[in-house]
């Protein structure tokens, strides 16, 4: 079973908000831990005026990459994938499974919370396979989200060109 997980739609959020759409897109992740099960991440291609992205082309290229790597084993359709984080002072370390690059700049879409679990815009700087966070506004970080919005500004991409999906440290 292969997906596309719902791209960018509205108008763009560069400030910390609730976003349904950044729910229904951990939902639609977590059911990769089912076997037999493929996606193709859209949150870098979307259309704040369209719900559906106008560059079908590589949507297709994505999901058919998938299906010929897992299904076929031909090539390979390596998502990057969150693995977990660690507090050090006032940063909070994101590890993830491939090393991570930024396009166009500084890492944007990052946001950062303390102990009152209220979010700000969060400076991230890269190192290999970890994302490192920080905020003048926090001093003992607790939880992070990375394009948790309806629609984003992200760019983070893995080694294999493919975006990292938007995610959550905690619920």
């Amino acid at each position: 079973f292969y997906m596309v997980q719902l791209a960018s739609f509205t108008a763009q959020q560069t400030a910390p908000v609730d976003a349904t759409w950044a729910e229904l897109r951990e939902a639609q992740t977590q059911t990769l831990h089912l076997g037999n099960t493929g996606m193709a991440v859209t949150i870098d291609i979307g259309d704040a005026f369209d719900i559906h992205p106008k560059n079908k082309q590589e949507v297709g290229r994505r999901l058919a990459q998938a299906a010929l790597a897992k299904t076929y084993n031909k090539g390979t359709y390596e998502v990057p994938a969150y693995q977990g984080y660690r507090i050090s002072g006032r940063t909070l370390i994101l590890s993830f499974d491939q090393e991570i690059v930024a396009r166009e700049g500084e890492p944007k879409g990052f946001i950062l919370a303390g102990p009152d679990g209220k979010f700000v815009p969060a400076q991230a700087t890269i190192r290999g396979k970890e994302v490192i966070l920080q905020s003048d506004r926090i001093e003992i970080p607790t939880a992070a989200c990375y394009a948790w919005a309806d629609n984003p500004v992200c760019n983070l991409y893995g080694k294999s060109g493919l975006p990292v999906p938007p995610f959550r440290t905690r619920e």
